[in-house]
């Protein structure tokens, strides 16, 4: 049947009480209570920052934009995103100075590895909106798991441009996911905002969400950016993939390369990956197809 109709069928039928899928049988986390709701709902929300380090990122992501030569963003943006390497590595080296060791208190850096950060810039205006979407995989997500800790470093709530979820859509078998790949739910976003959760976070607060939840963030009307910053935590046993397909890709498939963080900081990283990168495997890519009526009647159970 495959494993994306399989997650599909069994999503449609289910009425029996929520059973954790196997793959989060590996004890990423520290705490098995954190795990265990990150697992029921796709996400977690946990404090984090000291009021010291809150102020010092805050201080960097001032900076950083106001090192931008096309000047500051008007729409969302994410230094990772940023067209020089320079910013990009910025972004990348305020965020180690103090993030590795936040995570070490929620995971074992022997058994989890922490890859890497970037800042996300959300502006005042009304081009600010961040639609629903989901972050790359990293991870083969059919055997294992792997987060995203999205930290706030101001109070958010809706009308500033708060995180929102849709719980229960990491386990939707999505699993192949980047820039190259066209995204499975693409023209279901509307109807995906019938269905998101605002999270009114504090300050420091982090959201560890599987790496497959997908997340929306609303326009900020406030008068002030809404500075966060988001990082990528797999298990140390998993390899760190990039997902890619273009034209030299068999159809029905995508290519998982071997990559390093550094690729996304330093690299061209939605052109093939260069020859250093091997390719591991090649996997079928069968996408879960859902129509509108489907995809609310299996997320509304969340």
């Amino acid at each position: 049947m495959g494993f994306v109709n399989t997650i599909k069928s069994v999503f449609l039928r289910k009425k029996s009480p929520f059973q954790v899928p196997e793959r989060y049988s590996f004890p990423l986390f520290r705490d098995a209570d954190l795990q265990n709701h990150l697992a029921r709902h796709g996400y977690a929300v946990a404090p984090m920052l000291s009021p010291a380090e809150i102020g010092q990122l805050t201080r960097d992501a001032r900076e950083l934009i106001s090192l931008l030569p096309e000047g500051p963003p008007t729409q969302f943006w994410p230094s990772g995103r940023a067209k020089d390497p320079a910013i990009r590595n910025f972004a990348a080296q305020a965020i180690e100075k103090i993030i590795p060791a936040r995570l070490a208190e929620f995971f074992d850096p022997e058994i989890a590895e922490f890859m890497g950060g970037t800042f996300l810039v959300k502006p005042p205006g009304p081009e600010s909106e961040l639609w629903p979407h989901q972050d790359s995989s990293h991870v083969d997500e059919s055997k294992i798991f792997a987060v995203y800790a999205w930290i706030t470093l101001c109070d958010t709530q809706p009308e500033n441009g708060a995180l929102h979820v849709i719980p229960g859509s990491h386990l939707l078998g999505n699993a192949h996911r980047s820039l190259n790949v066209p995204w499975a739910f693409k023209g279901l976003e509307k109807t995906m905002l019938q269905l998101v959760k605002p999270l009114n976070m504090k300050a420091g607060e982090v959201c560890f969400f599987d790496s497959a939840t997908i997340h929306y963030s609303s326009v900020n009307t406030s008068d002030d950016y809404r500075f966060a910053l988001n990082y990528f935590v797999k298990p140390c046993i998993s390899p760190f993939v990039h997902c890619y397909m273009d034209a030299q890709t068999p159809p029905g498939k995508v290519e998982l390369f071997s990559v390093d963080i550094d690729f996304f900081h330093s690299g061209k990283f939605e052109e093939r990956p260069p020859a250093r990168y091997p390719l591991i495997e090649m996997q079928d890519h069968r996408p879960p197809k859902f129509s509108e009526e489907e995809f609310i009647k299996v997320l509304s159970r969340y």
